[in-house]
């Protein structure tokens, strides 16, 4: 399907839909004015049906001048009844009004990537990298080892490779960040148990040995001397 398929139908696309499967599990529309269909299930049926019905009809008595017939056979108009033309820049604009963040293609498939990742699918199964994209930066990357690695108190380290996954010129900053973040956690973890009275480094040293921590352990003599009542 070409990506402007499901913004290119119009009315008579809609309305001249067919079924496929043979059990109507599936709705396929086709789009003459771009020679490509889209199918969508039962429920995205039942969305785009409720949007033609009852929205778009209203939507319609909005409109304040005539419009052509090819005008009128748009399917996605605005609410103020007139045609969406560029839904890429009215998207673009509701998240611009909201303080979102645009969401490139290149950053999905980042994010799809370290999902994937997540679930340990590897280069024996013939995933193929994409080219680190140039809005890759050290925090961004982070974030999309956090997503597939969080940072919790128990959490192990995340290896090397899937740091590389992520992104190999910013490896080392998302190790960097990543210890420091956990160690953080460990340290008020530290904190919280010990309550309202400051404990001595030795009692300290023997809870946090007993934990088994092997990498970003906090140093008991740091816990004592940064402790503050809460």
């Amino acid at each position: 399907m070409r990506f402007g398929a499901n913004t290119d139908n119009n009315v008579s696309d809609w309305l001249n839909r067919t079924y496929t499967e043979g059990n109507h599990e599936r709705t396929m529309v086709e789009v003459d004015r771009c020679n490509a269909f889209f199918e969508m299930s039962n429920e995205e049926e039942v969305w785009f049906d409720t949007y033609y019905g009852d929205l778009r009809s209203e939507m319609i008595k909005r409109r304040h001048t005539r419009c052509s017939l090819d005008e009128a056979e748009i399917f996605f108009i605005s609410s103020s009844g007139n045609p969406v033309d560029n839904p890429s820049e009215d998207l673009k604009e509701l998240h611009d009004e909201y303080w979102l963040p645009s969401i490139t293609t290149d950053m999905a498939r980042s994010s799809v990537y370290a999902a994937m990742h997540k679930c340990d699918l590897t280069d024996d199964e013939n995933l193929s990298r994409p080219a680190e994209p140039k809005w890759m930066n050290a925090s961004t990357a982070f974030h999309l080892l956090k997503m597939s690695h969080p940072v919790t108190v128990h959490a192990t380290l995340p290896e090397k490779a899937a740091r590389m996954q992520i992104s190999r010129k910013y490896e080392s900053h998302c190790l960097s960040f990543w210890c420091a973040n956990q160690k953080k956690l460990r340290v008020r973890l530290v904190l919280d148990t010990f309550g309202l009275r400051q404990p001595s480094e030795s009692k300290v040293h023997r809870w946090i040995e007993k934990q088994g921590w092997m990498e970003n352990v906090p140093d008991a003599a740091e816990v004592v001397k940064d402790w503050k009542p809460p």
